[in-house]
């Protein structure tokens, strides 16, 4: 799969609007396109949205070119809450929750068969007094610094991830209020990485 940038960048070839341009119209300043199109910024799914407009491309057509794939799944089951002790879930072999879902991103296709969603309330790692759905792409490698859920117990915890020299692995929230999670290369399978997420 491509990167969220390399398709920015593809599209904006295509475009007869420059990178200013296209950063004005999507309200993002220059600085922060310009970290996008780098690859050195997380890119918000409304930011992608916005980019799109700009761009005067569908977000259908930024995920087609994105995957590589004529066939893209939509209706991408959510199936309950992140950081929340009570939503307890069974997993299966391949390390993927499973739950009967209570909700789905039915505007959204991605290629990836095993991409699910979560609900997740105010808490330390979006301390904002809202709801999110977070989407989950576990078939995308995670990298230093992502933002992943992994299984903890029998629950689900959003945390961001940092990889250490030894490949272990930090989980921890932004406020440092909650205490750090290490996880061994052996856990990988139980973590996947979050694409984006979004109030509702």
């Amino acid at each position: 799969m491509k990167s969220i940038e390399e398709t920015i960048k593809h599209f904006l070839k295509k475009s007869d609007k420059n990178q200013t341009k296209i950063a004005l119209e999507a309200g993002i300043s220059k600085g922060r396109m310009s970290r996008i199109l780098n690859g050195h910024s997380e890119v918000h799914f409304n930011e992608i949205e916005n980019i799109c407009d700009a761009l005067g491309v569908s977000l259908r057509e930024f995920e087609k070119y994105r995957s590589d794939e004529e066939t893209l799944r939509s209706n991408i089951p959510i199936l309950g809450y992140a950081n929340d002790k009570t939503c307890r879930f069974c997993w299966s072999e391949k390390g993927l929750p499973l739950a009967e879902p209570i909700g789905a991103f039915s505007y959204i296709e991605l290629s990836d068969p095993d991409a699910y969603g979560l609900f997740i309330k105010d808490n330390s790692m979006i301390p904002f007094k809202r709801e999110w759905k977070i989407l989950v792409t576990p078939n995308l490698k995670f990298e230093h610094e992502d933002f992943v859920v992994a299984k903890h117990e029998d629950h689900i915890i959003f945390r961001q991830i940092f990889i250490n020299k030894d490949k272990t692995m930090n989980l921890e929230v932004i406020s440092g209020l909650e205490d750090t999670i290490v996880k061994t290369d052996e856990d990988q399978k139980f973590i996947h990485k979050v694409l984006f997420f979004i109030s509702t």
